[in-house]
């Protein structure tokens, strides 16, 4: 059984000691016998680095914190963050929708995307962009007159979404379809 000493200092409880053991040790808390592959969740241990401040008193707890998080795969140095690939969607009906953008502080990396028209009696034009704060970076822009299309990103490297630069899909006013759907599949690395 993994036995893990801390002391965890919040603002509201500065200078006071709380061993692993300690009931009011929200890491202990939270996952007191849960098992560490699949016990805690990346929203949950989030919630910790949220709750946790930089005080030299929370030394230990840091280091408690990052090898619960590389056992438990909620902390990744090399890769994908297990447990975290989803499929998201957006639908438009021709101006640049969000299709995903993570929280703050999240990095995820696009896997896959397509679309999906309804109501559509011609070629329609689907573009995928990431956005920032001012300006826009096209990723993909593809004709087409079928139902659902894989879009085939060109680019060489994985693409990376942020909340500042985050994904969209639109596809062109002039296009014969009612709306278009986007589909992403996204997993976090960070």
């Amino acid at each position: 059984m993994l036995t893990l000493s801390t002391r965890y200092v919040t603002p509201q409880s500065r200078g006071c000691e709380r061993n692993m053991d300690d009931k009011q040790n929200k890491l202990y808390t939270d996952f007191v016998g849960s098992n560490v592959k699949g016990g805690i969740s990346a929203s949950n241990f989030d919630s910790l680095k949220t709750d946790a401040f930089i005080n030299p008193q929370n030394k230990e707890f840091f280091e408690d914190m990052l090898r619960v998080g590389w056992l438990s795969g909620r902390i990744s140095s090399s890769g994908p963050m297990i447990g975290t690939q989803k499929i998201v969607t957006a639908s438009s009906t021709g101006a640049g929708v969000t299709l995903f953008r993570p929280d703050i502080d999240q990095v995820w990396e696009l896997v896959a995307v397509s679309q999906s028209r309804t109501g559509a009696t011609g070629s329609t034009t689907t573009v995928i962009r990431i956005q920032g704060a001012s300006n826009s970076v096209l990723v993909e822009e593809l004709s087409d007159n079928s139902g659902e299309v894989p879009l085939t990103t060109s680019t060489s490297h994985p693409l990376k979404i942020t909340y500042e630069n985050y994904l969209t899909i639109g596809y062109s006013s002039s296009s014969n379809a009612d709306s278009i759907e986007g589909f992403a599949s996204v997993i976090r690395v960070r």
